[in-house]
């Protein structure tokens, strides 16, 4: 009887039996797949957390040797704005002052309007459209492009003429925000050291509005960077690396930045060929500055693609950054319709083509947040400095851009924070 009752304990059902077969295969499945992703994380370069700070004079003798091979001629350089631009004149702002609305709330109508580019549910926030020349600090003459701003460099101007408005506490964070500095460097394929940011492209996710918005900083932005003297923008890369490069964004603009992703040049340039190529929309000025047939869309390889984004000859930097949330956009919809296996495959081959500081469960909880509502994400563009808040000058023979600080702040809380 007690034997009958044993033999009977040991029994397992069959569905039971299939079930835990079941179990233990999803549970091996899902740890070589984990493993396997957290291996393919591996790859991914991280910043060199002993990458020493370079002093000022380094920086300077590196902008003088550059100054040397400037193609600009006299003492003069010259900006052809773009038909969209239009320059801040502070000395008629002061003028009017006792007449004029305060520029908090002319803000607004700055980042009111918005006209959809078509490309990937994307918008770009846009100004009005007249272009006007700052206050006697350069000359206007009529350009096709726009108007042509020449620039006196042999000016001095004192760095206490800029009205900075430097910031304590970041204003652009948040539990629903998600804030990624995107970085170009300006290393070359043969250079080892860290060089200057050529472009810095903030994407910032909404998760509550499910929107993400591309806002481009140009690089010669006039700020305060810790720890040293002003410089552009640019230039807090070069000293200290992602670290003093996002110190120098909360302090100037507001915006705590979560994460970094860095490429440089040769690494953008493999980036783009292993997705293929992109198709980009151009124009003729652009056809012909990039050597090609014809305008309209043109399909690009890496090193055509870098080219384009390096523009500069023919407008303005406000115009190079549009030129460079075009690329990215671009990029986006390469990716958006693929599958996941597709996708897996692609990350294994770009993932050690980028930098990031960020950890490989960062990526992971970033990934397993966002990747299941992220067809639904619509895409914004725009840029800083805004219409109306910046000017040309030089300092200490810097071609700079001058921002009216408090605006630009304003603007990213507008367009950003809600």
């Amino acid at each position: 009887m007690e034997t009958n009752k044993k033999n009977n304990k040991r029994k397992i059902p069959l569905a039971l039996k299939i079930v835990l077969i079941v179990i233990i295969c999803l549970a091996l499945v899902g740890a070589g797949f984990f493993a396997y992703i957290y291996s393919m994380l591996n790859k991914i370069n991280r910043p060199d957390p002993n990458e020493a700070y370079i002093t000022e004079e380094e920086l300077n003798e590196i902008e003088k040797a550059e100054a040397e091979n400037e193609t600009e001629e006299g003492d003069f350089f010259e900006v052809i704005l773009d038909e969209d631009e239009e320059l801040w004149d502070p000395n008629a702002e002061n003028r009017e002052e006792n007449t004029e609305t305060p520029s908090g709330s002319e803000t607004q109508s700055d980042s009111e309007t918005g006209e959809n580019t078509g490309n990937n549910n994307s918008t770009e926030q846009t100004e009005s459209s007249e272009t006007e020349n700052s206050s006697g600090k350069s000359s206007g003459t009529s350009s096709s492009s726009g108007t042509t701003t020449k620039v006196d460099t042999s000016r001095v101007i004192s760095p206490d003429q800029i009205q900075f408005n430097p910031l304590d506490n970041p204003t652009i964070t948040g539990k629903h925000l998600i804030n990624i500095l995107l970085i170009g460097q300006d290393r070359k394929q043969y250079e080892t050291t860290r060089q200057r940011s050529d472009s810095m492209i903030l994407a910032t996710i909404n998760k509550d509005k499910k929107t993400i918005t591309l806002t481009s900083f140009v690089r010669d932005i006039y700020v305060q960077i810790p720890g040293y003297k002003n410089n552009r923008l640019n230039a807090a890369f070069r000293f200290g690396g992602m670290k003093l490069l996002d110190q120098t964004f909360e302090k100037n603009f507001g915006v705590k930045i979560d994460a970094n992703v860095c490429v440089d040049f040769g690494q953008f340039i493999k980036v783009i060929d292993k997705l293929g190529g992109i198709d980009i929309e151009i124009t003729d000025a652009e056809a012909e500055v990039l050597s090609l047939p014809s305008s309209g869309f043109v399909h690009m390889n890496g090193s055509t693609a870098l080219r384009y984004v390096r523009i500069r000859k023919i407008d303005s930097d406000i115009k190079r950054s549009e030129r460079q949330r075009k690329v990215l956009l671009a990029v986006y919809g390469k990716y958006k319709d693929k599958s996941v296996t597709e996708l897996l495959s692609v990350m294994d081959e770009l993932l050690p083509l980028i930098t990031t500081d960020l950890s490989n469960m960062e990526i992971l909880s970033f990934a397993m947040e966002l990747l299941p509502m992220s067809k639904d994400f619509t895409i914004f563009t725009q840029r800083v400095p805004i219409n109306k808040s910046y000017y040309y000058d030089t300092i200490d023979g810097r071609a700079l851009t001058i921002i009216d600080f408090k605006k630009n702040q304003q603007f990213l809380i507008d367009t950003l924070l809600d």
